[in-house]
């Protein structure tokens, strides 16, 4: 009986003491996250710079023009100024110009890839003249060309031979052996006074008096200074000619009508008013 509880008490020590090695054991074994030594940051070494090579640079100019552009509004005449303006490349040693018709200027470069320039206009005769820009060669070879707007060429507007036109109709109209002014010959005198009022360039008027082919040309060669002496005093009042403008008297010479009639005589007894204008 004691022989029993003595074999059954080392049993259980010795599961004990199996239990206490196996524990220990499990905790031994358990494994334990190692951290590694720091190691010094070694610095790295600089990319090689990069390889740029600008080939717009290293190869040549192609010759071209995008656009030609000129300040030509409207007719032109001579003595004008035409601006152009010009976007191109223009490989070195060679250069560009504009063209109107046969007529050519250069275009300086004012900056990169736009080139300026201006020409005066000589005479021309009236008609659309063709815009060309041209990039030319050392030896004057056509590389290049654009085309522009057309300009038109005009004659410059003559003012006075225009005035002159307006006034040749007006003329008034005398009664016979009379050197008065009736209403219907001070109309048509106020209507020549608006005209030379607004002509700044007329320098000079001139009132020519005329008579019929009836009587001696003595005769009428007064009346028709008269007539003229009339005409001139109703503009000067009208502050439209000097007080001192000429008067000419050509008597029964230059008929409007050479017809030996009523209605011819009526006409030729008349005034005309003639300008003269400054130089330009």
């Amino acid at each position: 009986m004691t022989r029993n509880r003595r074999t059954s008490v080392r049993g259980w020590e010795g599961i004990c003491i199996m239990g206490a090695i196996l524990f220990m054991l499990s905790c031994t074994g358990r494994s334990r996250p190692v951290t590694a030594p720091a190691v010094p940051s070694q610095p790295q070494p600089a990319a090689p710079p990069a390889l740029t090579i600008d080939l717009a640079a290293k190869l040549p100019k192609k010759p071209m023009i995008s656009a030609v552009r000129h300040d030509a509004m409207g007719p032109q005449a001579a003595g004008n100024t035409v601006r152009f303006s010009s976007e191109a490349n223009v490989p070195e040693g060679h250069r560009l110009v504009a063209r109107v018709g046969s007529i050519e200027v250069g275009l300086a470069p004012s900056q990169a890839g736009q080139f300026t320039g201006a020409i005066v206009l000589p005479d021309l005769a009236e008609g659309s003249y063709p815009v060309h820009a041209v990039i030319l060669a050392a030896d004057n070879t056509e590389l290049a060309s654009a085309d522009g707007v057309p300009i038109q060429v005009a004659k410059p507007r003559d003012a006075c031979a225009e005035l002159q036109t307006e006034l040749s109709p007006l003329r008034p109209l005398f009664a016979v052996n009379d050197d008065k002014l009736d209403a219907r010959a001070q109309g048509i005198l106020s209507i020549i006074a608006q005209r030379l009022k607004g002509a700044g360039f007329v320098s000079a008027v001139t009132i020519e008096g005329y008579c019929d082919e009836q009587g001696s040309p003595e005769y009428n060669m007064a009346l028709g200074k008269r007539r003229a002496q009339s005409a001139k005093t109703y503009l000067a009042a009208l502050d439209s000619v000097k007080r001192d403008a000429d008067v000419v008297s050509y008597g029964k010479e230059k008929p409007v009508d050479s017809r030996s009639t009523p209605e011819a005589w009526e006409q030729n007894r008349r005034v005309e008013v003639k300008v003269t204008c400054s130089p330009r």
